[in-house]
């Protein structure tokens, strides 16, 4: 036999699906899940209307694309000695236990929708485990945002976000996520050192500055520093009687770096 089943407050209720009846010959025909619909879609348009207005077929837990089938045992007790009345199974050539058991498919009047947070700083990727709304069909309501430890709302994602629960995906809500990162400062020097000058004839120039901003990502942990600008080129003085190593100290380039800056010492000759 075949029915549908569900729940109300009222208790349990069964729809019979005598189109779906089988009969088999034990131990020549097998019982094949093939032979009963496996969605929705493969009922008769009068089965499909045997079920109440605001139930539908549940689907597999296991696999959405197919529905919920149960196999349920016939309450007639045991055939005999030694014969227990078991449970019938897909798949399997008939036996003597398969008679009166019932293929079962289960009706709900509940609809859930999916809550899923991603990364889009990596790729979208699925941040935690998504959330289950339920209710009934074309239930309202609204879902607020809880963000994860060192993420933040990506522009235009609003905290609050207004659902109504129908049949299907097309309910499912997409939580949008940045990497939060952190800021500061740091100072670098270029000094200048001059050798080979007698006291009395000693030059000096000032040291420069460089400022970095550090930008830390607070996901990933990945620290970026990047400069104001670069070393100015500088002119060696000219002192009388002493030629230098070199006329002028290029410009010190800096570029952004996952390293922490240093100082840095030129020495003039």
């Amino acid at each position: 036999n075949a029915r549908m089943h569900y729940k109300d407050d009222t208790g349990d209720h069964y729809i019979a699906l005598t189109d779906l009846t089988k009969k088999l010959t034990d131990n020549k025909d097998k019982l094949n899940a093939s032979d009963f619909p496996s969605t929705a879609d493969k009922f008769t348009a009068a089965d499909t209307a045997l079920i109440p207005q605001g139930y539908h077929l549940v689907a597999d837990p296991n696999d959405g694309s197919k529905l919920e089938v149960s196999i349920v045992n016939s309450d007639h007790g045991d055939y005999g000695i030694n014969e227990p009345n078991d449970t019938a199974a897909f798949g399997v050539t008939s036996k003597y236990y398969f008679d009166g058991d019932i293929i079962q498919y289960e009706l709900s009047n509940k609809e859930d929708l999916t809550v899923t947070y991603v990364d889009t700083d990596n790729n979208n990727q699925v941040v935690g485990t998504p959330e289950t709304i339920q209710g009934q069909a074309n239930q309202t309501g609204t879902y607020t945002v809880t963000v994860p430890t060192n993420y933040v709302l990506v522009t235009g994602q609003p905290s609050t976000v207004d659902y109504t629960i129908t049949p299907g995906n097309g309910d499912n809500i997409t939580i949008k996520l940045g990497h939060e990162h952190t800021t500061a400062l740091v100072n670098t020097k270029r000094t200048f050192t001059y050798t080979g000058l007698p006291d009395n004839k000693k030059v000096t120039t000032p040291a420069q500055t460089v400022t970095w901003t550090t930008d830390t990502d607070k996901v990933t942990g990945v620290i970026t520093y990047t400069p104001s600008g670069d070393y100015a080129e500088v002119t060696v003085p000219t002192v009388a009687g002493y030629t230098p190593d070199k006329q002028t100290v290029p410009v010190g380039t800096n570029t952004a770096t996952p390293n922490k800056p240093g100082d840095n010492t030129v020495t003039v000759n």
